[in-house]
């Protein structure tokens, strides 16, 4: 390798090797775990190229385009082995029971394939504080998300040219390298520019693609989303800090193993270390204050069948004099048919008269999507009309007529997450639910979850407490059930 080379009789310092000069000189070194000297090496023979294509540098001048062609060369391949003599079979043990000690220090790093952002990232600690979070759209000043929706263009043209392809094959691959460097110093620093390291090692809690997820609308596809977890279990297998001294931590002779060896994607599974793999349901909408999500679902049934629906779902529907509200238990089926009963809620129509912010889109008379806003509070005046005057009550006020206008009124209540015509109504969670202190939660007016992909981010991490939580208490089974999530959920905001 080029950076290896002596110079002027001196050996040229480490500080300006690369890894792989690192490892090559490490199969040299006098230290028990090197990197092993693998067998089937091969050196391979490049020819001169002559009559090359030539080109004008900065200055005018003429010069070969491609000079390192213009010269035969000897090119040795050699295979590798690193953390050879280290050979854990439990190592996803190891490391529970090494952060378990340290639990008091444990932090999550939750990464949800978002919608408006390629990647967003939350970073928690284990009492569920924000500590850090932020979108992966730009790395290193560059914005990738950008770059990749240039380079696309016109999607089905993208699709037919093999040159675009491959442009943008090559753009996704140089991003979720860049991803990679990123998280794995999230979850090995405290403060990355000054290489301070964690007492204990972050959990890198993850999405998990195989399990029902049907979400449509992400800017990563899945197979890449994949290829970036593959990148980053391998990359946690064997961390070296280039710029480490040699017998530190984190210097080859040390370097940090926090995954098991993987070859593919199938060799990971719910656990690869500090990887650890969640259900995705309902993470970016649920209300990170109350712990509220949407559980009222009803169906596309005949006005009358629709009537008792909505009847049987609410305890009480009623108007307080300034916003309409729907009072109503979360029920959880079980086994033999019985029910389980889970906590109490009410949703609001919005705040002192004023209907909650909320947006469907349609297509316009020219076939086209647009954004229309929803008054939720002129849906029910038509429902209840004068009623609502009357009398505080207006579960029994429902007709067979009134009833699919109430129907698409209570769907846009529980639409927490929206997009809106205005920048400052990008990608928002509105809550319908108010908190202890009365309020609805609101994205657009908080700083540490601005926007749906973060509230995804922070409540995959939350997923991912949880799921320590039981690796803790010695619990077999880390699948999250709904039911579990919600009780959870209560705990956390009592």
């Amino acid at each position: 390798n080029k950076d290896n080379k002596r110079r002027d009789g001196k050996e040229k310092p480490k500080e300006g090797q690369n890894l792989h000069s690192i490892y090559w000189n490490a199969v040299f070194g006098k230290f028990k775990n090197k990197p092993k000297l693998n067998g089937e090496a091969e050196i391979f023979y490049r020819s001169a190229v002559k009559d090359l294509e030539k080109k004008k540098d900065k200055s005018g001048k003429e010069v070969i385009a491609h000079k390192r062609f213009g010269q035969e060369k000897f090119i040795f391949h050699c295979p590798l082995t690193l953390n050879f003599c280290l050979k854990s079979s439990k190592l996803n043990d190891e490391i529970n029971k090494t952060i378990i000690r340290n639990s008091d220090n444990v932090c999550f790093i939750g990464i949800d394939r978002g919608e408006k952002h390629l990647a967003y990232y939350s970073l928690i600690n284990v009492k569920g504080d924000i500590l850090e979070q932020g979108s992966f759209n730009e790395i290193n000043k560059q914005n990738y998300a950008m770059k990749l929706e240039e380079r696309a263009g016109n999607r089905d043209e993208a699709r037919k040219n093999w040159k675009t392809i491959g442009t943008i094959k090559e753009l996704k691959d140089g991003y979720i390298s860049q991803v990679v460097r990123k998280i794995v110093d999230l979850a090995i620093y405290k403060d990355v520019d000054k290489k301070i390291l964690r007492e204990a090692p972050v959990y890198i809690i993850l999405e998990n693609l195989n399990i029902g997820f049907k979400r449509g609308r992400q800017k990563i596809e899945k197979s890449v989303y994949q290829k970036l977890e593959l990148a980053l279990a391998k990359k946690l297998n064997f961390v070296v800090d280039k710029k480490a001294k040699d017998g530190d931590v984190m210097s080859v002779e040390k370097a940090l193993q926090l995954t098991p060896p993987v070859q593919n994607f199938q060799d990971i599974g719910n656990q690869c270390g500090i990887m650890l793999y969640v259900r995705a349901n309902y993470t970016s909408q649920t209300d990170p204050v109350t712990g509220w999500r949407k559980t009222i679902y009803l169906s596309k049934t005949m006005n009358e069948d629709l009537k008792a629906e909505i009847f049987n779902k609410f305890n009480e529907i009623g108007f307080d004099g300034k916003d309409y509200y729907f009072v109503y238990e979360v029920k959880y089926e079980k086994e033999k048919g019985n029910i389980k009963k889970g906590r109490s809620w009410i949703l609001w129509s919005g705040k002192n008269g004023k209907s909650l912010d909320r947006f469907r889109g349609k297509k316009n008379m020219a076939g086209i999507w647009e954004v229309e806003k929803q008054d939720i509070v002129k849906l029910l005046d038509e429902v209840f009309g004068e009623q609502k005057e009357k009398t505080q009550k207006l579960k029994d006020k429902i007709t067979n007529e009134n009833a699919r206008t109430l129907k698409f009124a209570i769907d846009l209540i529980q639409q927490i997450r929206n997009t809106g015509i205005d920048k400052k109504d990008i990608d928002f969670i509105l809550s319908p639910v108010r908190d202890k202190n009365g309020k609805h939660f609101d994205s657009r007016e908080n700083e540490k979850i601005p926007n749906g992909d973060a509230n995804g981010a922070y409540n995959i991490a939350r997923k991912g407490l949880m799921t320590f939580e039981k690796i803790k208490n010695g619990e077999k089974e880390l699948y999250i059930y709904d039911a579990d999530w919600d009780e959870w959920l209560a705990n956390q905001n009592k």
